[in-house]
């Protein structure tokens, strides 16, 4: 709970931080900035701007001058801004959402991204110009009184090496072979070299004879990962390809998402709610700091794309309505907007009403 709040606290104020900072450009007044949800338990009056730190930690806001439509002949108001200047602002949270994840990821692949499936697949998904880094093969589930067990696996340790003694333990052995090595030494010992919370220790293991063919020769579930980076220029290119394949998965699969998030009996779990991240969030963390950031780089972008919908009380609901006006050459009324952003946000609150439901079954139920 504490990544997940950690991280969550870090886009939400990048996210403010492009209202604050494009408000301030356009010369808008700035109220309040705030993190997290009212009530309030610290507040700070700057010379502008009040600044709060909110105890309903799920998100933030900033207060403009004047956003309600209100003094229009004041400079200083939100209202008395052109179109353009409008929503530049209301998108500059999403931009800034983007620009994070993208500058993360960027980083990452020129340094080494992680990505996790089978070593084949990945293989396959990679171009000619990828670098390989390093592999490794993360143990994600152990069965009890398993050899592994009983052996002192643990989740989340790294297999890096493997071999028939210590003298095979000389950096290799291909991790792809790993599972073939172990069907293939059946009742014999064999030695493999695990990195555990940041060292490395070695210990001997005797797959056995005789198991489920869903358990495996040593009763563990393997989640191989292979490091990759790209040479300095195409990094950027890279991640911006990666940008653009998510928000193309995001908006050919939303259909579907979103009925699903309402059948209750389905145990397909296509989106996570607040409960749903948290435990993903507290599982990656424990994966390594790289997955950690990574991780947080796609939730950066995920969370400007939802933005971005055009659903009262979100972003994206607020620069439709400007251009509904536009259209009609007439302002809608204080009272309507009220009640579009209060039906918005009401369908907001029953979507995480449903998939909180769906994480608590998923996670803890099924």
């Amino acid at each position: 709970m504490l990544y997940f709040l950690l991280i969550l606290t870090i886009l939400v104020l990048v996210h403010e931080l492009g209202h604050f900072l494009f408000s301030v450009l356009f010369k808008v007044k700035v109220e309040e900035f705030g993190i997290g949800f009212p009530p309030s338990f610290y507040k700070r009056k700057g010379k502008l701007t009040t600044y709060s730190l909110n105890l309903l930690p799920l998100g933030g806001f900033v207060k403009l001058y004047g956003e309600d439509g209100s003094n229009q002949n004041d400079s200083s108001s939100f209202a008395s801004k052109t179109l353009w200047q409008k929503i530049v602002i209301l998108l500059a949270g999403v931009f800034n959402n983007f620009l994070f994840g993208y500058l993360i990821i960027s980083i990452l692949l020129l340094i080494g991204l992680p990505l996790i499936g089978n070593f084949d697949e990945i293989y396959n998904y990679l171009d000619k110009n990828a670098i390989i880094k390093k592999q490794e093969i993360s143990i994600s589930y152990i069965t009890k009184n398993s050899p592994a067990d009983l052996s002192g696996l643990k989740v989340n340790d790294k297999i890096i090496d493997y071999g028939s003694s210590t003298v095979d333990l000389n950096g290799r052995n291909e991790l792809s072979n790993f599972e073939y090595f172990v069907r293939n030494n059946k009742g014999k010992e064999i030695y493999l070299k695990l990195e555990t919370k940041g060292k490395e220790k070695i210990i001997n293991i005797i797959p056995r004879t005789k198991y489920e063919n869903t358990d495996g020769p040593i009763g563990i579930a393997l989640s191989p990962a292979v490091y990759y980076s790209y040479p300095f220029g195409l990094n950027f290119v890279e991640a911006f390809k990666m940008i653009l394949k998510t928000f193309k998965l995001f908006f050919t699969t939303i259909g579907g998402v979103f009925t699903s998030i309402f059948n209750l009996t389905s145990k397909n779990h296509d989106v996570a709610g607040p409960v749903g991240i948290a435990v993903v969030t507290s599982n990656v963390a424990k994966m390594g700091i790289t997955y950690l950031i990574a991780f947080m780089a796609s939730f950066s972008i995920n969370l400007g794309i939802v933005n971005m919908l055009p659903i009262p009380g979100l972003d994206g609901g607020r620069i439709f309505m400007l251009l509904i006006e536009k259209i009609l050459r007439r302002k809608f009324s204080p009272k309507f907007e009220n009640y579009s952003i209060g039906i918005g946000l009401s369908l907001l609150i029953i979507i995480v009403i449903f998939v909180t439901i769906k994480d608590v079954l998923f996670y803890f139920v099924y």
